[in-house]
């Protein structure tokens, strides 16, 4: 209890002003108070916006890994079909070559069996004779 000593005004305006400014602490209490909570409301706002930044850039980078992914075997697919059909382009031209080589060879070979076959057949004077032959068709063309 207040025990006021002078004069009853002066214990009633002590005491008055100790109510305002109870009043005014409860006031400046409950400010702050609401100052708390809406900063704390505007973090919360604040970090679901982040998770969900953070989640939207996940989800993006997930796609575009799996776009590289499938670019990067549809490359390797692709150059393995490259390389594919220039081996068998090179097969084919050795082959082709391969077989001219044969061709070549077969040929020659024959003109040399036939040639010791005329030889031991024809007799010298024959032999004469064919080439004579041969020079006269050169000569008329």
């Amino acid at each position: 209890m207040i025990s006021c000593d002078w004069s009853s005004d002066v214990c009633s305006s002590d005491l008055e002003k100790r109510a305002e400014k109870v009043a005014h602490d409860l006031d400046t209490a409950e400010e702050a108070r609401q100052q708390a909570e809406e900063m704390a409301a505007k973090r919360s706002e604040q970090l679901q916006s982040a998770r969900t930044e953070a989640n939207s850039i996940v989800s993006d980078a997930k796609t575009a890994a799996g776009k590289q992914r499938d670019q990067i075997v549809a490359d390797a697919q692709a150059d393995a079909q490259a390389t594919k059909e220039q081996a068998s382009a090179q097969i084919a031209q050795e082959r082709s070559e391969a077989m001219a080589d044969v061709k070549s060879e077969v040929a020659e070979l024959s003109v040399t069996i036939a040639q010791k076959i005329i030889q031991k057949e024809l007799k010298l004077d024959d032999q004469k004779a064919l080439i004579d032959a041969y020079i006269e068709g050169l000569g008329n063309k």
